[in-house]
């Protein structure tokens, strides 16, 4: 659906599962998507003491070295399967990274920048497309969400059935619009980059 409407995007790997299909990651990069590191395990910044997503502490120092060698064997693996894949000229892996669960804490964030990354991403929008019960509901709900320097944040997994054909609903709407009424879409690094103004 995004070659059809020439969107490029920018897709955050975890990397526990990329051994069962590297072709597809790479394909995802040849065709132009920025690859951002997501964790190989899911390992959180921080944890979540209540599991209600309410109630979070800073990692001590083991989980912080069991993060650190989780985020290092995660690029491992990308550098590994999308390294050397450059299109017009652009690496399609990037030293973007998206916080698992979005739970974030001080020593978390410092050992992914210490990791080298030079940015961490959560987003504007988190479509739960893992839960969405029809392709309608969910393209009503991305709509939501559309708006100039807004990052969705969509899956691409086993759960999230929908996600495709609303897309394909969002994006044939969008191309429809007069030029200057379309929203446009881009990879985060195309403005994430050094010198880049919070303000």
């Amino acid at each position: 659906v995004l070659k059809e409407y020439g969107v490029k995007a920018t897709f955050f790997v975890r990397t526990n599962n990329v051994h069962y299909n590297p072709n597809l990651l790479r394909a995802i990069a040849m065709d132009g998507h920025a690859i951002g590191c997501h964790t190989n395990e899911h390992v959180a910044l921080a944890v979540d003491e209540t599991g209600k997503g309410v109630t979070f502490r800073s990692l001590d120092e083991t989980e912080l070295a069991t993060l650190q060698a989780d985020i290092v064997e995660s690029y491992d693996i990308l550098q590994h399967v999308v390294g050397d894949v450059m299109v017009n000229g652009r690496p399609s892996l990037t030293l973007l990274f998206r916080p698992p669960t979005l739970a974030m804490s001080k020593g978390g964030l410092e050992t992914v920048l210490d990791c080298g990354f030079t940015f961490s991403v959560s987003g504007y929008l988190s479509t739960q497309d893992y839960k969405a019960t029809s392709a309608e509901s969910l393209a009503k709900k991305i709509r939501t969400g559309l708006r100039s320097g807004s990052v969705i944040v969509m899956h691409m997994s086993d759960n999230s059935e929908y996600t495709a054909a609303a897309l394909e609903i969002v994006l044939s709407e969008n191309a429809t619009k007069p030029e200057e009424d379309q929203v446009k879409f881009a990879r985060l690094d195309d403005y994430l980059v050094e010198g880049y103004d919070f303000g």
